[in-house]
């Protein structure tokens, strides 16, 4: 085990969680953000933002506010998940600077996937948001699990956000998956709310 993952140090609660529960966790966390872009994705869609529209308010600020709620609610859940993670790793006496941060990076890279959704709702359609989302959190999941034992070529497995993370929970962390996800996410949201003004000037 230590020559396949030599920066892991099984010997604390934050490698066997890197090894065994972060995999898992980053489908269960970008599943519940594709939930939330869902319920966004309804006030469009069953006619609520005809009622909200009502009042003089842009869709593009309709859109910046509904999807900060979007944000804040994946916000609590990694909130949750923390909390959760901080006092199993406590009961065991473990480090808990890495499983922490593991945890809020797995929030990030649900936002990232969520903002990537919030802009397919925007500039094509808000039937659209949710299913993309949860594409997006299922096909990578499924790319990081069976890719290298299929051994697929290194620039497909690359295409996996999660690739480009390190392993956060071991405290291993790389600063460019995290530039990334957090642009996916604040860019996800600005073209969502100018495609969707932009949709609305179409009509």
């Amino acid at each position: 085990m230590k020559q396949v993952y030599p920066d892991i140090d099984f010997s604390q609660p934050s490698g066997i969680l890197q090894l065994t529960f972060y995999g898992f966790a980053s489908l269960v966390m970008c599943l519940a953000g594709a939930s939330f872009v869902s319920g966004w994705a309804g006030d469009e869609g069953d006619g609520r933002l005809a009622v909200v529209m009502a009042v003089p308010i842009s869709r593009a600020r309709w859109m910046l506010s509904s999807s900060l709620g979007v944000m804040a609610a994946i916000a609590v859940s990694t909130l949750v998940a923390v909390l959760c993670v901080a006092i199993a790793v406590l009961t065991q006496a473990g480090d808990l600077a890495g499983p922490v941060v593991g945890t809020v990076i797995l929030g990030l890279a649900a936002a990232a996937f969520a903002g990537v959704g919030l802009a397919v709702g925007g500039l094509v359609s808000a039937a659209w948001a949710a299913p993309t989302t949860a594409f997006l959190a299922i096909a990578t999941f499924t790319l990081d699990l069976l890719g290298p034992a299929l051994k697929l070529p290194d620039p497909i497995l690359q295409l996996s956000l999660f690739q480009h993370l390190g392993q956060p929970m071991a405290g291993v962390i790389d600063a460019t998956g995290i530039v990334a996800a957090a642009v996916l996410a604040i860019g996800g949201v600005l073209v969502g709310a100018w495609g969707l003004q932009r949709r609305d000037l179409d009509r």
